[in-house]
């Protein structure tokens, strides 16, 4: 009955770890995170809110509500009740309006951005992963090689066929195999643990591709063009809010305007003297008032106009230093592309062919007994040294081309 119950318990765990497991191809992490990353889905969130505050341009100030009672007097606008409300210029309200609109088309360029950078991040991890999971596989074949080795090399010396060296040295070269295994295989975790917390799941991703593919080579213009690039769209949307911050200091300086009107009201028990206090039969429609208001003290005025001109200059900046950042970081790029596209047409015209020939080889010469099993597992050590090279190639070339498409912001 116990024994029983422990299987049911460890088949229950078996289950548990395969059900947490998910595997996704490359669309299908993109359409989870575009719906789970929570960086993202602020972002979104972000969007709207400046969607809601462009309807916040027009914000007047209260209405004033004054009750006014003359003790002495009848039917006028002493006794009555006022209604007052001031406005801003309406250049002032178009101002803001432009500044609101500014503010959301950054939103928007921002959110752009982050998608372009999730998208990036998320095809890195992925790829990473893949890479990580074909390494682990070449790893345990060959593990597995030396594995056996050192089964054979210690049973020889224990029949006395071998030395105490060779038993040691087929240990060493075992564990040292062992460790590398042990390496990639925290490559794998920690790899997939990233792309589930960057799709937003608490599922271990487990990618599609079984095997890493070589990315399709994208077009790569001489200089890149930063303006026409999603980060150069927003360093242009950024200078834009500035401008129109800029535009809205101006505005500062305009007048107020102010109206009022009085409706009569007479409070009959209000009559301290006992005099008599007629009210106007005709109407009550006491009057109206208009004005503007003017700006009597100018230096916060003048201090916030002069901030605003030197955002505008300070954005322009550093929006040139960012473009030059990109530009040296766009060069930077095409040199690792040439130099992955340079490693990677060696691997495909000589590197696997020769490995393949260095294992063949050594199969054949062991089978006929012209070398012997040490001298087989490193030449089989060799072959699987430049397959691991030529996947670690395919890598690198990958993440420069992902690189690339993400300065462009073509991803």
């Amino acid at each position: 009955m116990k024994k029983s119950l422990s299987y049911l318990i460890l088949s229950l765990f078996i289950f548990s770890a395969v059900a947490q497991e998910r595997h996704l191809a490359l669309d299908e992490c993109l359409a989870l995170a575009y719906e789970n990353n929570p960086s993202y889905k602020a972002g979104k969130l972000s969007v709207d809110k400046a969607a809601t505050l462009k309807g916040s341009s027009f914000d007047a100030p209260n209405t004033g509500i004054e009750l006014s009672q003359d003790a002495t007097g009848g039917g006028s606008m002493e006794n009555g009740l006022k209604f007052s409300q001031e406005f801003e210029f309406p250049t002032v309200y178009i101002a803001k309006r432009k500044v609101l609109k500014a503010d959301y088309s950054l939103a928007q360029g921002e959110l752009l951005e982050k998608k372009n950078q999730l998208t990036a991040d998320i095809s890195s991890a992925y790829y990473s992963l893949v890479y990580a999971i074909q390494k682990v596989r070449i790893l345990k074949e060959l593990d597995d090689a030396y594995s056996n080795f050192r089964r054979i090399a210690q049973a020889r010396y224990e029949s006395g066929d071998a030395s105490k060296l060779e038993a040691v040295n087929a240990g060493r070269l075992s564990d040292r195999c062992r460790r590398n295994l042990q390496e990639a295989q925290g490559e794998v975790e920690k790899n997939s643990l990233l792309l589930a917390n960057l799709i937003g799941l608490n599922e271990k991703v487990v990618p599609a591709e079984e095997t890493l593919t070589v990315l399709t080579l994208p077009d790569m213009p001489e200089t890149l063009d930063v303006n026409s690039t999603l980060h150069g769209h927003l360093l242009e949307l950024m200078l834009n809010r500035s401008e129109q911050n800029l535009g809205l200091a101006k505005q500062e300086f305009m007048p107020g305007l102010f109206v009022a009107a009085t409706t009569q009201l007479l409070i009959k028990g209000f009559n301290p003297y006992h005099v008599d206090r007629p009210r106007f039969e005709k109407g009550n429609f006491m009057g109206f008032q208009v004005g503007i208001t003017v700006p009597l003290f100018f230096g916060a005025k003048r201090a916030r106009l002069l901030a605003a001109r030197q955002e505008v200059e300070i954005t322009r900046l550093n929006n040139e230093a960012e473009s030059m950042a990109l530009q040296r970081e766009y060069d930077d790029a095409k040199a690792q592309f040439a130099l992955s596209r340079g490693s990677l047409d060696y691997y495909e015209s000589e590197g696997i062919e020769q490995a393949n020939e260095i294992a063949r080889l050594a199969k054949v010469s062991y089978e006929l007994g012209e070398i012997d099993y040490l001298e087989y597992i490193q030449n089989m050590e060799t072959a699987s040294e430049v397959i691991l090279e030529y996947i670690e190639c395919i890598d690198k070339y990958n993440q420069t081309i992902i690189r690339i498409n993400t300065l462009k912001g073509t991803l």
